[in-house]
């Protein structure tokens, strides 16, 4: 369903990558053994949000392959020894970006965006 209010793929990456991304990480952090309330500490969000991200009430919308799934699973084990949430989006967001993901999400979801559209990769 397009969503007419997104206008730019930086508004997919917040609307559908983050919250994407902080699903897989809070399942991955709780798969290590990490309590709700400590991966919503790591991850900066409120434990209500961690809980939506466990249960896919929220983020549910972008699943990710199995390359940026090793990615999101190393990433994870970073921030829960004391690595930068920060540091680790922003890579996983590199990664995203590098793997067209967002375009994919964008050609989705965002009225008038052309099937051939490469805004996002001009100039490289």
């Amino acid at each position: 369903m397009v969503n007419r209010k997104l206008k730019s793929p930086q508004e997919v990456e917040v609307h559908y990558i983050l919250p994407a991304l902080r699903r897989d990480l809070s399942i991955e952090l709780k798969t290590m053994g990490i309590e709700q309330k400590e991966i919503a500490r790591l991850l900066g969000v409120s434990p209500p949000a961690v809980s939506q991200y466990l249960t896919e009430k929220r983020g549910s919308d972008v699943k990710f392959g199995e390359f940026i799934g090793k990615k999101i699973k190393g990433a994870a084990k970073r921030i829960a020894h004391n690595g930068s949430m920060i540091e680790e989006t922003q890579n996983l967001i590199r990664s995203i970006r590098e793997q067209k993901i967002t375009c994919y999400v964008c050609k989705d979801n965002v009225a008038g965006v052309s099937e051939g559209c490469s805004a996002c990769f001009k100039g490289k």
